[in-house]
């Protein structure tokens, strides 16, 4: 079972190293891309990493703003990047910096092993209803992709144009996170190289690393293999104070007792004690 972790971070170079060890194993690889800001957090990792020969850190590096395409260009260039190692990846998953293992990396290669060919990643119909359907201006489900978006740095702006998807794509929607077959992701690479009219239309779109990947998984031959949940355990109902929860030993039982295998988000000084308490279980 060969393994490639893309991580998205911008914050706590500590954290993401750690994140790293937690995970190394013969044969898998790490494509970390720092956000174009954090100058310092791309040294101070540079200096640790970046002569791991299992560690890809991206030179190509954008200025990943919420709710714009700069985290999908992020993440694409990611796994253009791996697609480029010829290792034949059985899966390939997107992680934050911020995210941290909660089972041992032989029961997670396990669990993949035994559910082969399975598409981790949460995905609903925009069109029909969903947990986005009754949300309040441009967060409305079909809204967030069938108008016009703008922004100004980070300052959104939103048309009430409607627009059609390329392609005849049917539109869906769930969780950034995900962990997806390398097959899966070597067919979508080669789709987009030949249909780069999709990367445009998702330019404009809302939230669009919430949309783009699952509208091409469920789009693809590898639609009937979704499983339609991210492997991610997340906290949104009980912020400290913003959402989602950043975890602390208050959240040691909800961790031991989840089915999934990993956990965000976690940071240094509030998280240290759990992280240690995690390390140790695994």
């Amino acid at each position: 079972m060969k393994i490639a972790f893309v991580i998205l971070a911008h914050k706590y170079p500590e954290q993401i190293i750690r994140l790293v060890k937690a995970l190394s194993s013969e044969g898998d690889h790490f494509f970390i891309h720092i956000d174009q800001r954090a100058t310092s957090v791309f040294s101070d990792v540079e200096k640790l990493l970046g002569n791991t020969s299992h560690v890809f850190l991206m030179d190509q590096r954008d200025a990943c703003r919420w709710g714009q395409f700069s985290i999908v260009n992020a993440t694409l260039n990611c796994l253009r990047r791996a697609c480029l190692t010829q290792e034949n990846y059985d899966y390939v998953f997107l992680i934050s910096g911020q995210d941290y293992p909660i089972r041992p990396l032989s029961e997670i290669k396990r669990f993949l092993e035994e559910n082969r060919g399975q598409q981790f990643i949460e995905a609903f119909p925009l069109a029909e209803p969903n947990k986005w359907t009754n949300a309040g201006g441009a967060y409305q489900a079909m809204k967030r992709v069938s108008n016009w978006h703008f922004f100004l740095r980070s300052r959104p702006f939103h048309v009430p144009l409607q627009r059609k998807l390329p392609n005849a794509l049917v539109p869906y929607g769930g969780s950034q996170w995900w962990a997806l077959t390398g097959e899966f992701v070597q067919w979508m690479i080669n789709y987009l190289n030949t249909h780069p009219n999709v990367i445009t239309y998702f330019k404009y779109t809302f939230i669009p690393d919430e949309m783009f990947f699952q509208t091409l998984v469920c789009n693809s031959p590898f639609k009937e293999a979704v499983a339609n949940y991210s492997l991610t355990y997340t906290d949104w109902s009980n912020p400290n104070p913003t959402p989602p929860r950043v975890l602390t030993m208050e959240d040691v039982d909800a961790l031991k007792i989840s089915d999934l295998l990993f956990a965000r988000k976690f940071e240094p000084g509030r998280s240290d004690e759990v992280l240690d308490l995690i390390d140790q279980l695994l």
